[in-house]
């Protein structure tokens, strides 16, 4: 799937942004669909979900450097906010490095990370085991959009905040890579959406999230989900006490699967299947975080309801080599993932 970019798209403020009609439409996802609150007039709600973006609003954006020792070079992100009740609801968007290899196709494809963590706050953008894939993502000619979001010591934070977080991230991180590529009309900007962990359950999330409750605004839904040791059963999860304290997915949620058995249904990828997108998942054989077990039941039970599912079982790997650029996990990774987006 993808969708066009062109002259006029608008470009994230402090919440996604577009310009309808002379008023400033603020593109809020909430858990149920995508509510249209707007700034200096009249709430407007197109009858498709979108909007027709007349003129881009001026961005609320920084620009900070990042030694990415990786690469041996210096990478620079922009900095983008699309959320005003957080200070950690902001993306890092990375231009590419290089040019895309040809056997992906001529357009641009850009990767929405998230890290994991437990969705816990002493795991952060800074501190998770991710933090290679964005350099060298960039090297490899894709734009990235590294995600923050709230987590559960957090205002909001949790279900369903969190995941509202990542669905903004990712519209707020189309329409930015958009304005930052300066894009020719017409050209198709492919989402790819990436997770580790916790974020791998976002991850797959998503793929409900964007194709149940399109976000209009000529935003695509992902070409691509990849789920990095995915905690796929919130409810076997809970079960098994997974986390360094055997709470997290407790506190994720706000309570145990028969005090909220309706949110746990909404939030585990488990109940949303089938998956629209071509989805990867891979698991580490040696994995002492997440059970190999899980993963493997996730993707045969996506398979069997008739997803385009890859699975990759690495020997020998543990819960942090697919997300070690320089690990031969995450270079098995890396290629099925440019086999599934190849033209």
């Amino acid at each position: 799937m993808a969708c066009q970019c062109g002259p006029g798209r608008g470009g994230p403020s402090r919440i996604v942004a577009a310009v309808a009609g002379g008023v400033t439409v603020y593109l809020v996802w909430k858990w149920g669909g995508w509510p249209w609150r707007t700034r200096g007039g009249p709430e407007t709600e197109a009858n498709d979900g979108s909007v027709a973006v007349t003129q881009a609003p001026t961005p609320a954006e920084t620009k900070d450097p990042s030694s990415e020792p990786l690469l041996g070079k210096e990478l620079t992100y922009t900095v983008v906010r699309y959320g005003e009740e957080s200070t950690e609801q902001y993306i890092r968007v990375y231009s590419p490095t290089a040019r895309l290899d040809p056997i992906l196709g001529a357009e641009p494809i850009a990767v929405l990370l998230i890290h994991g963590g437990y969705w816990k706050n002493k795991y952060s953008i800074d501190t998770a085991a991710h933090a290679t894939l964005a350099p060298f993502l960039a090297s490899k000619g894709f734009y990235v959009v590294d995600a923050e979001y709230r987590r559960v010591d957090d205002e909001g934070g949790g279900w369903p905040g969190t995941n509202e977080d990542v669905a903004n991230a990712y519209v707020g991180g189309f329409i930015e890579v958009c304005n930052l590529g300066a894009f020719t009309a017409g050209t198709k900007l492919r989402m790819v959406v990436v997770g580790h962990s916790a974020g791998g359950t976002l991850a797959l999330w998503t793929d409900h999230a964007i194709w149940s409750h399109p976000p209009g605004n000529a935003v695509p839904p992902p070409a691509l989900i990849v789920g990095l040791a995915p905690v796929s059963d919130l409810v076997g999860g809970h079960e098994q006490r997974l986390s360094d304290d055997g709470d997290a997915i407790e506190q994720y949620m706000g309570g145990t699967p028969d005090t909220c058995p309706d949110d746990y249904a909404a939030a585990s990828p488990l109940a949303h299947l089938p998956l629209r997108a071509p989805t990867i998942v891979a698991i580490g054989s040696d994995d002492e975080n997440v059970p190999p077990a899980m993963v493997l039941a996730y993707a045969a039970a996506a398979t069997d309801a008739g997803g385009a599912v890859d699975l990759l079982e690495i020997p020998g790997a543990d819960h942090f080599a697919v997300v070690n650029a320089a690990h031969p996990a995450w270079l098995q990774i890396y290629a099925a993932m440019c086999r599934r987006l190849e033209c």
